[in-house]
């Protein structure tokens, strides 16, 4: 029988239920850098990595193996731009990876010298590996999936792999697990990715912005909570730009 979610987040997201009835094992992920590696697999099923081979090819595009470390995808990508002296928006990559991780995607640039990319000093965010010519465009959804190497600390069970192997014998006999959309993509700290994309769908713009910049969340930091609350109330928009924090780019 499936086992009803205690977690209020779940619920909210509409998580309702675990398909096993075994207790997990507890355990705190992301506790470093490090402790989580997301490794992009090409559409030839070449996992990306600085050690990762790709043949040699001709075109404007030039493709490369972008490396971050506790950075996004775009902001990443802009670093690389501004180093080369070009606008970030020649850049593509076939899809964003997680932030708070230390990730290997594939990316590519139009018109630049593969050579002067290569020569890209990096810093110890962004990196560049393994750059070569495609005569095509990288776009979002090219790539077979993604590998995880995740460490999980801080476990509370005594026997974690006999829970591990009952959950997992519970999953196959129910035939897999229930496709949720799950944290990746809601978010967990500000859960509204489907409440903006509702709104847009809705034809709601307006709407859209308000709720990505004013609606606020419990587990937001206290100055994030005093500038939404300003702008809600006054919507004095220069005002509230000097009270977001700068690490909220996107507002």
């Amino acid at each position: 029988m499936p086992k009803r979610s205690k977690a209020y987040l779940d619920r909210l997201l509409g998580l309702e239920a675990y398909i096993s009835e075994t207790d997990g094992i507890g355990g705190v992920i992301r506790r470093r850098i490090d402790d989580f590696i997301v490794k992009e697999i090409t559409m030839e099923g070449i996992i990306c990595s600085p050690l990762a081979r790709f043949e040699e090819g001709v075109g404007e595009y030039v493709w490369f193996v972008l490396e971050k470390r506790g950075v996004d995808s775009i902001t990443a990508l802009r670093i690389i731009a501004r180093s080369l002296g070009i606008s970030s928006k020649r850049f593509s990559v076939a899809g964003l990876k997680d932030s708070k991780a230390v990730t290997f995607q594939l990316a590519c640039v139009r018109d630049v010298d593969p050579d002067m990319l290569a020569r890209f000093k990096g810093t110890d965010k962004v990196k560049v590996h393994c750059v070569f010519r495609r005569p095509f465009r990288l776009t979002p959804g090219m790539l077979m999936g993604n590998r995880f190497e995740i460490v999980i600390r801080e476990i509370e069970c005594k026997d974690p792999l006999n829970r591990v192997n009952a959950i997992l014998n519970e999953i196959k006999e129910a035939g897999g697990v229930p496709n949720y959309y799950g944290y990746q993509r809601f978010g967990t700290i500000r859960p509204i990715t489907h409440l903006i994309g509702k709104r847009i769908l809705l034809g709601d713009f307006k709407g859209a912005v308000e709720t990505l910049l004013t609606e606020v969340f419990p587990h937001e930091s206290e100055r994030a909570k005093e500038a939404r609350r300003y702008l809600a109330e006054t919507w004095d928009v220069r005002g509230a730009l000097e009270l977001f924090p700068r690490s909220l780019h996107h507002e």
